[in-house]
């Protein structure tokens, strides 16, 4: 059995390598102002380093090849350009992409393709109705780039399990004060303050009102805890929850998306 599993854990296939060296080349832009396809790439850069990318943008391949050989390059659709061009700029995938405005919206289309054997590493596509929409639709295809290349796990409905288990443990510590002061002021009641000397009454009475107080703040704060944990459980699928977690080379980085 022992050498059965390790043969399996052997044979298993390895993580691919994180994919965070990129060169971007000028999109295709179908009915739109001439200009506008080097906005959205530049865009599209921005965001893709705001996600733990190295991106080299056509201005940046201009500097770095000068511009005769740059537009050698990026006008060749052969497999052999591509791996020249990552070549020169130690690049690990080409990002390419389309823009196109129809009458209803703005549809893009993005892809990143490896140098080597001009395999399709990762693709997205989505539509907008306003070019501000664009820009958004934009940072989620850098977003989703993150998950695919970078190696980052996308959890859906996590935090309100988190925040419902976190609100049901609030309300078992307040119930525990709760018991505490209800204790303490069923002494006072049973023995009476006269029976009491008058140096010891104080710290009993303010021991039963700081945990009447603890237990009421963790009562309130756990019960809306776990009723808004249920409720945004109940909702994830008409609202998903998105939550971006792992380790991007130099540094670890999350985040939080909510679509509605």
């Amino acid at each position: 059995m022992i050498p059965a599993l390790v043969l399996m854990v052997l044979a298993a296939p390895a993580a691919p390598a994180p994919v965070t060296k990129l060169a971007a080349v000028p999109f295709v832009a179908v009915d739109l102002p001439a200009g506008k396809a080097e906005v959205y790439v530049e865009q599209l850069s921005v965001s893709l380093r705001t996600h733990g990318f190295s991106v080299t943008t056509p201005k940046d391949i201009g500097t770095a090849l000068g511009l005769e050989r740059q537009r050698q390059l990026l006008g060749c659709a052969e497999a052999s350009c591509l791996v020249e061009l990552a070549g020169a700029l130690g690049v690990e995938g080409v990002v390419n992409g389309q823009v196109v405005r129809t009458a209803e919206a703005f549809r893009v289309a993005l892809k990143v393709v490896s140098p080597k054997d001009g395999s399709v590493l990762f693709s997205f596509a989505d539509s907008a109705p306003t070019e501000d929409g664009l820009y958004a639709a934009l940072e989620r295809g850098a977003q989703e780039a993150a998950v695919a290349l970078l190696g980052l796990r996308l959890v859906k409905s996590t935090v309100p399990v988190v925040v419902t288990i976190v609100g049901g443990v609030a309300v078992v510590v307040g119930l525990v004060f709760a018991g505490r002061a209800g204790a303490t002021y069923e002494l006072l009641e049973r023995r009476g303050a006269a029976a009491l000397e008058f140096q010891s009454l104080a710290p009993i009475v303010a021991q039963g009102k700081l945990e009447q107080g603890l237990a009421l703040g963790f009562l309130g704060a756990g019960g809306l805890g776990v009723l808004g944990g249920l409720l945004w459980y109940a909702l994830a699928p008409l609202y998903p929850v998105k939550v971006a977690l792992g380790a991007v080379p130099g540094r670890w980085t999350a985040g939080l998306e909510v679509m509605w």
